[in-house]
């Protein structure tokens, strides 16, 4: 059983690119939500506490931004059991 994985976008990001790569880098599988022309995303971001591009959602758990440290975040609960 994978992860549920969900990227929340908006074009000229340069995070969302690098998260982008990265997954694609790595070939996990993820959802990508563009929040500039889906209402519904928008809406979805804030239940995650967050207003801003990159957010990834990694089953439920949410990381805001991509630098180094939400890197390592992103990579500890990508490698955690599926329960």
């Amino acid at each position: 059983m994978t992860k549920k994985v969900e990227l929340y976008t908006k074009p000229g990001c340069p995070g969302s690119e690098a998260v982008r790569a990265y997954l694609d880098q790595h070939g996990i599988p993820y959802t990508e939500w563009d929040i500039a022309v889906d209402p519904q995303a928008q809406q979805q971001l804030q239940v995650y506490g967050s207003q801003t591009t990159p957010t990834i959602v990694v089953d439920g758990d949410a990381i805001i931004g991509f630098t180094e440290q939400q890197k390592q975040q992103l990579d500890q609960l990508l490698e955690q059991p599926v329960s």
